[in-house]
């Protein structure tokens, strides 16, 4: 077999682990995800070297190399923590893997898109699971699991939002195979993701994809098409008003309370922080540097308040380099409006989680930045 073909399958196979691990256990369990992405480096160092310094991937030298060594050694600066700093700092290398994708050819959204289904159906089969008695979210093995592992957070009440709360935290990746399978027309899946995304019982994934996916559709229809959904919603509104504001400030306020709260405390803390200390607004605290949060009561790292939170940690410099960063693919005339604004509701989703600056997040980076080529079956 040609070493180039070998190569590829190796590479193809360590890319699709990186990928579903990141998936399905987002807080890296026993490093795998270190691991893997550091075997991948391992068997690519000579072409990356190579690739890096090419015209083409010079955003990829700045933002996936110079980058995170940068903010690295900056956060070292401020914080004297080591390894801290380079465990929240290490994130950004991941995008070099945007080289071995493009070099080899691989299929890296079927691989993304497939792992996501799979996070949607275990979702939904962990609900289905729960209503049939088999098992109960808000006790037993499973649970126990997920928590133990910090995979995310499961169970059931009415003071929930969608009253199911089964939310992996990578579960906000659910929004690209959302627009993913409604551009394609696949209504099965379409609204198995829509179920999926329910369950999860965030108000933003639920929330923000909708409007996105309202906005997606709306840009693909005739002017006439538009023109009456436009005139049909506006007389829906005018005799149901009272009804949606009820319901909407029902399910994603009234319900949502507990964590505004939590929010507020966050807010609170980071105020006080900035109060005691004003130059943290230009200098930043360090990646991983701690402060007190009123929203858990306890000093914390790391918020939902993503935007405020790399904000705090990185500064005013590298949260500007970071912000160009993941606004640039919006504007890239290759990626499909699909992507573009299932990303964008993947970005507003980040408001509230933090899901800006880790290893998930870079999932969806890899998927922007990576060349969208089209590939043949045998591949």
């Amino acid at each position: 077999m040609n070493v180039i073909i070998k190569k590829r399958l190796i590479n193809k196979l360590l890319i699709t682990l990186f990928v579903v691990v990141s998936i399905m256990f987002p807080n890296d369990i026993y490093n795998m995800k270190k691991l893997i992405f550091i075997l991948l480096i391992i068997v690519n160092i000579k072409h990356i070297m190579i690739q890096i310094f090419y015209r083409k991937y010079r955003w990829c030298l700045f933002f996936g190399f110079i980058f995170p060594i940068g903010l690295f050694l900056y956060s070292v600066l401020l914080t004297s923590d080591l390894l801290n700093s380079f465990t929240r700092s290490y994130p950004a290398f991941l995008i070099l893997i945007v080289i071995i994708i493009d070099y080899y050819y691989i299929d890296y959204e079927n691989i993304l898109l497939k792992s996501i289904e799979v996070l949607a159906i275990i979702i939904i089969l962990i609900a289905l699971l729960d209503i049939i008695n088999i098992i109960d979210v808000n006790s037993g093995p499973i649970r126990d699991f997920i928590y133990a592992h910090e995979i995310g957070y499961i169970g059931k009440s009415c003071q929930y939002p969608f009253y199911y709360k089964i939310f992996i935290k990578s579960s906000p990746l659910l929004v690209f195979l959302l627009f993913k399978s409604f551009n394609d027309s696949h209504h099965i899946l379409a609204a198995m993701t829509t179920v999926s995304l329910i369950l999860s019982g965030t108000r933003a994934n639920i929330l923000f994809s909708i409007i996105l996916l309202i906005i997606f559709y709306l840009n693909n229809q005739s002017l006439i098409t538009k023109c009456n959904i436009i005139i049909i919603s506006i007389i829906a509104l005018v005799f149901m008003l009272p009804e949606f504001i009820e319901l909407f400030q029902y399910i994603f306020i009234t319900k949502g309370a507990s964590s505004d709260i939590v929010r507020i405390g966050h807010l609170q803390g980071i105020s006080e922080l900035i109060q005691n200390k004003p130059s943290i607004i230009i200098t930043g605290s360090g990646m991983g540097s701690y402060f007190y949060s009123y929203g858990r009561n306890a000093e914390v790292n790391t918020i939902e308040l993503s935007y405020i939170d790399l904000w705090r940690q990185m500064g005013i410099f590298f949260f500007i380099l970071f912000n160009i960063f993941i606004i640039s693919p919006i504007f890239n005339i290759n990626n499909s409006m699909y992507k573009k604004m299932a990303y964008m509701s993947y970005l507003l989703i980040a408001m509230t989680n933090p899901l800006l600056y880790n290893s998930t997040s870079f999932l969806v980076y890899i998927y922007m930045y990576y060349r969208n080529v089209t590939y043949s079956k045998s591949n």
